[in-house]
């Protein structure tokens, strides 16, 4: 009994950490310290934390309850991928902490698995990640605003190249180092409160989703990424084709109509005082330049050396975290700049990890939609039927912002990744009851 006690004592304290972890998520460049070469965040503190703790009460247990689902099973043969082709890699020791970034995220979902065991903390858990969303989305809009009326960077937060200098208008990051990340971010609180919208999760908060929606889709089209705008347009339309009914449902209407009338004011009214205080004539190139691509020359340099990277070594690549040193010549350090990236994760794990990465890596990607479905399919319960659509869909948008950029051992991605996994189980553990 004291066991029993001092057991769900040890889960709720490393919940708790969680949560907080979860809240305090976007802490990446504003909120975080350097040490050494690596930025280190509190969500990631917080993690380790939690793995500490789950590791102590095992030690003391004498028992190590491994539950370790499929999907990271084959996450885990990719990282056996990653250190195979360290035999091929020019630059190891740059492989090597590539290796120890990506094998601790795998902690991350893990200790989700761990932590939310239960629908009741998975409820919890989608209101902190939603309030927490809420507060970096104002201080993002407060960026913006107060960027337009000249307040300094030092208390806007923003970066000098994202500032209203650039554009004539400022670019929102929030405490991100990138706006696209922001962006990549908000992917999944705007898919959560549309799919708790469409669904009505909760039908007496049904305007409280509508506002969420509508406040996490502006901040997102200010940070003015094109990867997140665009991959958010083709999930819409996929929604749109999936999800039909629920949107036009009768119930739904007034909601639709009028998410389509704020847009269409707020529109307007944006495009007019952009235009009263932005001089376009001077900042039209620029402007073009980030909505069409203006990098487009440097993207497709990068793309020309990841295929002859690939051509290289097409079977296993030239090694796991190579490409920038094998873009750069293979210098003795890495550039001012930092090292290059391709900018489209699919090419760059081809170039570096060859045909056997990019298949290992597609399987782990499939198996999460798979056992998502398997999970759909065996529950009725609403709130984790819609769950798993919401951040299954949010999950699709960030692999097709992956396509423009290419990171692979971003945190909020990974706790994503917990979520939908934590989600299946406890799908899993309640069927399994019922069966018996």
């Amino acid at each position: 009994m004291i066991s029993k006690i001092k057991y769900k004592g040890i889960i709720e304290s490393a919940y708790i950490l969680f949560l907080t972890a979860i809240f305090f998520l976007p802490l990446e460049r504003i909120g975080s310290f350097a040490f050494g070469s690596m930025n280190i965040r509190l969500s990631q503190i917080l993690v380790i934390l939690i793995f500490i703790i789950y590791i102590f009460y095992s030690l003391y247990k004498k028992k190590f309850n491994i539950n370790l689902p499929i999907p990271l099973f084959y996450y885990t043969l990719f990282l056996c991928v990653c250190l195979f082709s360290l035999y091929f890699a020019r630059d190891r020791m740059r492989g090597v902490v590539v290796i120890c970034f990506l094998a601790f995220m795998t902690v991350v979902p893990y200790m989700t698995v761990f932590v939310i065991d239960n629908k009741l903390k998975l409820q919890k858990t989608i209101k902190v990640l939603l309030s927490s969303a809420v507060v970096f989305s104002i201080f993002g809009l407060f960026q913006f605003v107060g960027g337009m009326f000249g307040l300094p960077n030092a208390i806007t937060g923003l970066s000098e190249r994202y500032d209203k200098l650039v554009l004539g208008f400022p670019r929102i990051q929030s405490t991100f180092i990138e706006p696209l990340y922001f962006a990549n971010y908000l992917m999944v609180p705007i898919m959560v409160a549309l799919f708790f919208l469409m669904k009505k999760v909760e039908k007496k908060k049904s305007w409280y989703f509508v506002l969420l929606f509508l406040l996490f889709i502006g901040v997102m089209v200010l940070t003015i990424s094109k990867g997140a705008i665009a991959s958010l347009a083709v999930v819409l339309v996929l929604i749109f084709i999936f999800q039909i009914r629920s949107i036009f449902s009768r119930t739904n209407i007034p909601y639709l109509l009028g998410i389509i009338t704020f847009l269409v004011i707020v529109t307007g009214g944006m495009y007019a005082v952009l235009q009263s205080s932005i001089d376009f004539e001077k900042n039209y190139k620029k402007v073009y330049d980030v909505l069409t691509g203006g990098s487009i020359t440097e993207r497709q340099e990068a793309y020309d050396v990841a295929l002859e990277a690939f051509n290289d070594n097409k079977l296993i690549g030239i090694g796991v975290g190579n490409f920038g040193p094998y873009f750069a010549g293979y210098p003795t350090s890495a550039p001012d700049y930092g090292w290059a990236i391709v900018n489209n994760q699919y090419l760059e794990i081809l170039a570096e990890l060859g045909l056997t990465g990019f298949m290992v890596f597609f399987i782990f990607i499939l198996s999460i939609f798979y056992y998502s479905w398997k999970a759909y399919k065996k529950t009725k319960d609403l709130f984790l039927r819609t769950t798993l659509l919401a951040l299954n869909f949010a999950f699709i948008g960030i692999m097709i912002q992956y396509l423009t950029f290419s990171t692979l051992y971003i945190m909020h991605i990974w706790v994503l990744i917990g979520l939908i996994l934590a989600t299946q189980q406890i799908v899993f553990k309640q069927s399994s009851k019922i069966s018996n």
